[in-house]
């Protein structure tokens, strides 16, 4: 499996990724299409792959996620999922 490492587009903005040794994304750097310039978002994973954390430096810094003992995301920053039976 190829995985995808830039886009260019007018319409969405320009892109590069990079991955780690399972394929997990690290990094991404991107301008946006309205030009509002640079950004990076750099994730981190746990030994089960989940994202547990993630910085980007165009939206107000570090978010962290907490998972259930299903998988399921529990928390997202200051966000709180609540999953049906």
């Amino acid at each position: 499996m190829s995985a995808l490492r830039k886009i260019d587009s007018s319409a969405w903005g320009d892109a590069n990724y990079s991955y780690d040794s399972l394929g997990n994304i690290l990094s991404k750097n991107f301008s946006d299409w309205q030009g509002t310039g640079p950004r990076h978002l750099a994730m981190s994973y746990n030994w089960r792959d989940h994202l547990v954390s993630y910085t980007d430096t165009g939206s107000g810094g570090d978010k962290t996620l907490t998972y259930d003992a299903r998988g399921n995301v529990k928390t997202l920053g200051d966000l709180y999922m609540q999953y049906g039976r």
